[in-house]
């Protein structure tokens, strides 16, 4: 992307929380009909965790590992954290890693440094999540090759 900037902010997405649901509730009361049975109980506590977790990284975005915003500018690209590590400030980021681009849903991995020590940030971005332009926008650079 030349001569521009590309600012995108995350929201939260309405498509994510409904899949997200789904496929936790599946997880929990699917087993039931099994040989299994009732034991599968037992795992419910941490079913419930990974949906709490998930929640609040990707749909709330107030956990350690949440992305607030992306920025691309000048060939680089910055995130902005919310948690008590960067504590809101832009973070230099590169985009490592396999990416999912397609019309509904895009999935991209980041290497940051925070504190002299490397992080990985994956940020799944639904469309419902960003404004309709910003979203064509990243899409497109992702498509033609930008990094």
């Amino acid at each position: 992307m030349k001569g521009g900037t590309l600012d995108i902010q995350l929201g939260r997405s309405a498509v994510w929380l409904r899949l997200a649901s789904c496929v936790h509730l599946f997880a929990a009361f699917i087993p039931l009909f099994s040989s299994v049975g009732l034991l599968t109980i037992a795992l419910w506590p941490a079913i419930g965790f990974s949906f709490f977790y998930l929640w609040r990284r990707d749909y709330v975005r107030n956990a350690s590992s949440s992305v607030r915003s992306l920025r691309f500018s000048e060939g680089e690209w910055t995130l902005q954290g919310s948690s008590e590590e960067c504590s809101g400030q832009w973070l230099e980021a590169e985009l490592t890693g396999e990416r999912l681009i397609t019309p509904f849903l895009t999935v991209l991995s980041f290497q940051v440094q925070i504190d002299g020590k490397k992080r990985y940030r994956r940020v799944v971005i639904f469309r419902d999540a960003v404004a309709p332009e910003p979203f064509r926008r990243l899409r497109v650079h992702l498509l033609l090759g930008g990094s």
